[in-house]
């Protein structure tokens, strides 16, 4: 398989710290890239679901502490919108996820950096019903997560 002279710049750039995010800042003013990780629902959606459960969480009992772990965008939406939901029943949520479009085909790291500060952006709108955990390799504090949990999201990633 021959690597296209994109491609190999984009493997390299991939691995030079902050190139996708200057090009999102300078290049893509904000817009998700061309491909099939799109959360267009749950951005459209999202204020009017972050106020709906802010206004519930404010009454609601203290809940438990829930990690919810996504990856592939429509089950990113989907726990982004579970993850609401309990919060605005009284639980602390902390969502952690990949950004990827599709498990079986490879992604190099540059596009891959830049859908995960779209999905950054995205679920920002939660505002403080979740607490929003980047699990990309340079984006996640493994002291915040127990080393068992780490070791079952590593297991669920492999699938």
């Amino acid at each position: 398989m021959t690597v296209s002279r994109k491609d190999a710049i984009k493997d390299l750039l991939g691995e030079l710290p902050f190139t996708a995010e200057l090009y999102w800042l300078l290049r893509q003013r904000g817009k998700p890239i061309q491909s099939r990780f799109l959360l267009k629902s749950l951005e459209n959606s999202m204020p009017e679901l972050a106020a709906d459960a802010q206004l519930f969480a404010k009454s609601a009992p203290e809940g438990k502490n829930i990690f919810i772990f996504a990856t592939l965008h429509y089950w990113i939406e989907h726990a982004a919108v579970l993850g609401m939901a309990l919060a605005g029943l009284g639980h602390h949520v902390r969502m952690g996820y990949l950004p990827f479009s599709d498990w079986q085909k490879p992604i190099n790291r540059f596009d891959l950096r830049r859908q995960n500060i779209y999905a950054r952006r995205v679920l920002e709108g939660a505002g403080s019903l979740l607490d929003v955990v980047p699990m990309m390799n340079g984006y996640h504090d493994n002291a915040s997560l127990p080393e068992e949990m780490l070791g079952e999201v590593r297991h669920v990633t492999d699938y």
